[in-house]
């Protein structure tokens, strides 16, 4: 039996290249994973316009939201949503989890925070891209689940005491994986 490995997505909301996305997004399509990612501006936005650039890849991805996108009105969304995306991979057949941080009675950060650890709940591993204060804080969300951590690019500061990046690849790319101490036994 053949299990589909689902990655979770998250970096900057500032990055605008998408030369150094695409090509991990759509290796990892190609590998047979499944992708799960926020719906924001900057990372999450390249690389739901990755997912788009192959046949398979709408089908693939699931975009956790912070609002509605459905209809005319874009409901709970905020300034650094990528509003526009979501649609496209929605109407391309991605699926599109609506409110996953919350109702909008719930503040904005807290819905973004919430909503960036519904990402990483949904998968096995994290994929970071020129991660920012918010990536993280959800790096380390998902090492403090025993979640393997990658980042594609300079290496950020540690995500946790207890641990360090090491050089390593993913999907034939290289990258640095987040390396727990381990445990003292007693």
């Amino acid at each position: 039996m053949c299990t589909m490995l689902a990655i979770a997505l998250a970096g900057s909301r500032s990055i605008t290249s998408h030369h150094a996305i695409a090509p991990v997004v759509q290796a990892a399509l190609a590998s047979g994973a499944s992708l799960s990612v926020g719906c924001c501006v900057g990372a999450d936005a390249l690389c739901i316009h990755a997912a788009l650039a192959i046949p398979s890849g709408p089908q693939a991805l699931h975009i956790y939201g912070i609002g509605c996108c459905v209809g005319a009105s874009a409901r709970g969304w905020c300034s650094l949503s990528a509003v526009g995306e979501v649609r496209a991979a929605l109407a391309a057949g991605a699926h599109v989890l609506p409110w996953c941080g919350g109702s909008a009675r719930i503040p904005l950060a807290a819905r973004l925070v919430r909503r960036s650890q519904a990402v990483v709940a949904s998968a096995q591993a994290l994929m970071l891209f020129s991660p920012g204060f918010g990536s993280l804080a959800t790096a380390a969300f998902a090492a403090a689940r025993s979640m393997p951590v990658f980042v594609f690019g300079a290496p950020p500061a540690p995500v946790c005491a207890g641990g360090k990046w090491a050089q390593s690849s993913l999907f034939g790319r290289p990258c640095w994986a987040w390396q727990p101490t381990q445990a003292r036994l007693i």
